[in-house]
């Protein structure tokens, strides 16, 4: 955060996601493992075919414009309930009402949480690469040489969003979307996980998302892991694909936006209700990055 405007230390920095972010990636805090990581380790101890399929599964990353892709066995996240009653059944008409009885809790509502750590993937894409590609589109006026200079520009992107509708728009709505085609992607049968037992975690300020096991009890199961070293290659070749292709087709390709239940959406999981989706942002975004065309080779 050194060097960076007053603009971004009041508004961006004090974002409840933010300040999540800087705790979650602390190494201190919650320890992750990186593909790169893995990587070193499969060649040093001469596990040749695992490290061959990890290298190519890391320059697809490299490709894709993620910059870090990474698991992690303590993702903290906390379950509440808030309960209601709807006392009236005409729209327009009706009131919520919380846990609270008169004679208990001093008359307040309470709230009852239940804390847990489980296991997650942590990627982050790389800030100059997207914010080169907001420059192609013409939503920024110049791109950023190096990766410090592009990430503190997206702070101040953020910060006053205003002024840079378009790009911030553009940014939420592919990092939205990468995060749910990779969601989608773990859905194979392959990884022991279903679509709806998963959840993502959004930060599009600073470009990371995380996708995790959505379960009220500290839970490592181990298969993120397994994903990373042993499918990550077929796990992203899959995304790709699914930004390509969407089983509704061509009535999928021909909405605006590009997104459906056979391609993008989530049955739980998603914050933000399944809006903010456009398969077509991401398409021009691997495009503009030769993604699709060695994909396919």
């Amino acid at each position: 955060m050194g060097g960076v405007s007053a603009a971004v230390l009041e508004t961006v920095a004090t974002q409840r996601p933010v300040y999540e972010r800087a705790a979650v990636f602390d190494r201190n805090e919650v320890r992750r493992i990186t593909l790169t990581e893995q990587l070193d380790r499969a060649r040093q101890a001469g596990r040749t075919l695992q490290a061959d399929a990890m290298q190519a599964a890391s320059d697809l990353a490299a490709r894709m414009g993620i910059a870090e892709l990474a698991v992690t066995w303590e993702f903290p996240i906390a379950k509440v309930a808030f309960g209601y009653t709807r006392e009236r059944h005409q729209p327009g008409e009706g009131a919520i009402r919380g846990f609270r009885h008169q004679r208990q809790h001093d008359g307040k509502y309470p709230a009852y949480a239940v804390a847990s750590s489980t296991e997650a993937l942590l990627v982050t894409l790389s800030a100059r690469e997207v914010l080169s590609f907001l420059h192609q589109r013409g939503e920024l006026t110049a791109a950023p040489a190096t990766e410090d200079e592009a990430r503190h520009q997206l702070l101040e992107i953020f910060a006053d969003e205003g002024a840079h509708a378009a790009a911030a728009g553009t940014i939420r709505v592919l990092v939205h979307t990468l995060s749910h085609l990779l969601l989608r992607g773990l859905d194979d049968g392959q990884v022991g996980f279903a679509e709806a037992s998963l959840a993502e975690w959004l930060v599009p300020e600073t470009l990371t998302f995380a996708i995790y096991a959505n379960t009220l009890k500290d839970f490592t199961l181990g298969s993120l892991w397994t994903l990373l070293n042993d499918r990550s290659l077929s796990w992203l070749n899959s995304v790709v694909d699914r930004t390509v292709h969407c089983e509704n087709d061509p009535i999928c390709y021909q909405r605006d936006p590009r997104s459906c239940e056979r391609c993008a959406y989530l049955t739980f999981g998603c914050r933000l209700f399944n809006e903010a989706l456009d398969r077509k942002v991401l398409y021009d975004y691997l495009l503009s990055r030769d993604v699709l065309a060695v994909s396919r080779r």
